[in-house]
């Protein structure tokens, strides 16, 4: 979670306790007519923030695992990578890594992937390869 989400989050925490303090507060100290007509507008209020948020997360989209992001430089590995180096001159030495059973299912992220300029993502069999600049296999 970004910051940006952490601070919404505790915002919604901390507003959502002050609110439950004062309708319990206002229960204790005035009467129940007047707790239950102040619930009732908070709820209605409550209601109306999880439709703007609902409506917003359907606006923006996206894949239901959530991005993934690989920065510059930044490498993504799915599924099998036997044998592989990762990394800046990175290499292989060796026999080389056996490629797994014909037809071995592999799954993709199951949201969005955004690969920034320099960075790698492979959702395949990353089989007995190096992979970065100046890598090599020997």
């Amino acid at each position: 979670m970004s910051n940006k989400g952490r601070a919404v989050a505790w915002t919604v925490a901390v507003v959502s306790a002050l609110a439950t303090a004062g309708l319990v507060l206002l229960l204790v100290r005035a009467d129940l007519n007047a707790a239950s007509q102040a619930a009732g507008v908070a709820g209605t209020v409550a209601s109306l923030a999880g439709l703007v948020v609902s409506v917003i997360a359907l606006y923006r989209g996206g894949g239901s695992g959530g991005a993934v992001r690989v920065g510059s430089g930044g490498t993504l590995l799915v599924g099998s990578s036997t044998g592989s180096a990762i990394g800046k001159g990175a290499s292989v030495s060796g026999p080389a890594g056996t490629a797994p059973a014909p037809g071995t299912p592999v799954a993709p992220p199951s949201g969005d992937v955004d690969v920034a300029p320099g960075g790698t993502a492979a959702f395949g069999h990353v089989t007995d390869s190096a992979i970065g600049e100046d890598s090599k296999r020997s």
